[in-house]
Parts: structure tokens; sequence; C-alpha cells
């Protein structure tokens, strides 16, 4: 079962999206049971967005909403990831969309191999007129991928046993 963290800074016009996708990548609580929004620091209407969306979901989807001052994204993800209840966490940006088969590939391939503790895929890039698809390639993550961030953040999947024996974010890098 995942937990789906969202550190979030003034995204009202995208994180209503955002959490709609993965409320449908969750399969109706089959694969996530818990969303995680930290809001960090925002001064637009983002965590009263998702405070609504929270009220109104019915399912078998915890919505959770922290806030904050603005600390920046580390700060926001670590502090989410401790609070998830679930053993796989999978993140994603607040102005990101994600796949409704992304959960359920990537616990395929968790269950696959025991070995694994970090997946991250490709992503479709829009950006205006601007599109490209960006495949990583198959390898596996070591401790400076986590430190210099070669990996696509909003696809990256884990354990989360496995990222706190890591030693989470660093909190003085602000825009990761």
């Amino acid at each position: 079962m995942f937990t789906i963290v969202i550190a979030g800074f003034n995204c009202a016009d995208t994180i209503g999206e955002t959490l709609t996708s993965c409320i449908h990548a969750s399969h109706e609580g089959e694969l996530c049971n818990e969303i995680i929004y930290y809001d960090d620091g925002s001064t637009d209407s983002s965590l009263k967005i998702v405070q609504e969306i929270a009220s109104t979901n019915v399912g078998k989807i915890k919505i959770k909403t922290l806030s904050g001052p603005n600390r920046g994204v580390s700060f926001a993800r670590n502090t989410a990831i401790d609070e998830a209840r679930n053993e796989l966490v999978a993140l994603i940006d607040s102005d990101d969309l994600m796949t409704v088969s992304r959960l359920k590939e990537q616990k395929r391939v968790f269950i696959s191999d025991e070995n694994i503790d970090f997946i991250s895929g490709g992503c479709l890039v829009a950006y205006k007129m601007y599109m490209s698809l960006f495949q990583p390639q198959n390898k596996k993550i070591r401790r400076s991928d986590l430190i210099y961030n070669p990996i696509i953040n909003p696809t990256l999947s884990f354990k989360k046993s496995a990222f706190l024996e890591v030693g989470k974010y660093n909190e003085k890098n602000k825009t990761m």
C-alpha cells in the first residue's frame, strides 16, 4: 500500500488536478489509502483547495493536510514522509499529473524483487509549446543519486525504511 506525498507552494492553479490524478491512480484505495499534502507557506488558496477536496472525498483514501512556514521543498517532503503510515511512498510535485497506471506498475516492480528500494520512471514534459519524453536508463540508484538528484522526483517511489536509512532530503536544499 502506498502513501502519496505532495509538497506544495503557491500551487492553486494546479493542485486540484494533481490531487485528482492521485485519487484516480489509487484505484479507489486498492493501491493507496493515504495522500499527504504539505503546504510550504503558500500565500494563495492552495491549502484551501486541498482541504475542500479532502472534505468531499468519501472514498477509502485519507487526504491529510500539513502546513508550516516556507522552509523549502526538502523540509516539506521530509515532514510529510515522516507522517506516512505506509512503507511504500510515492512522490509527486504539486504541478504534475500521476498516470492511472503508475502505482500499479511500481508496486509490481517492488513485488518482483524485494531488494528494490527506490524506483524512478519516465515522464512526459509539456511546457507551453515544448514537449519531450524523458526516460531514464535502468540502473541501480546510488546514495549520490539521491544527493545530486538526476532522478525524476515526481516519479520517485521508495520504501520508507530505505529512505530513512539513506538519511532523507538535505533540508539546506530549498528548491529540489
